[in-house]
């Protein structure tokens, strides 16, 4: 249970208990938990980033970049979905790829992973070992 009077930023008037649903400390290691963590990183990426990309796309426009269009918006959401269904590690950031796609980036150590999808639908995912390309291949979705 959080103690508010643990908690600096809030007012000392409020020192009562508050009861939780969520879990304690000792379940945070487990291997459910992090599939929990894995399955909310992407729906964040679903709910807050794409989501409001859709809501207005033109924010990405740039000098001379192509922002994706929304049904490339609503594709990613889908496969962002399916990558959130099977396990797939989230990625570290969604960026416009600037041709009208979508690019997810995740890194691990000397490996850098991307998975782009792009203005024409086609998707690819590439991984880099210490900058250099070590595979690249249409994933099945």
């Amino acid at each position: 249970m959080v103690q508010l009077k643990d908690c600096p930023a809030i007012s000392r008037r409020l020192n009562k208990t508050v009861g939780t649903t969520g879990i304690d400390e000792s379940a945070l290691a487990t291997g459910q938990n992090e599939r929990q963590r894995t399955w909310f990183r992407w729906q964040e990426v679903i709910d807050n980033e794409l989501a409001d990309w859709a809501a207005n796309p033109g924010q990405l426009e740039d000098d001379g970049l192509t922002a994706p269009s929304i049904q490339i918006i609503r594709l990613a959401s889908e496969i962002a979905a399916l990558c959130r269904d099977s396990g797939w590690v989230p990625p570290l950031r969604v960026v416009p790829n600037g041709a009208g796609g979508v690019v997810f980036e995740r890194r691990d150590g000397a490996i850098f992973e991307t998975l782009e999808i792009r203005a024409d639908g086609s998707v690819e995912q590439a991984t880099y070992e210490n900058s250099r390309l070590r595979a690249r291949r249409r994933p099945l979705f």
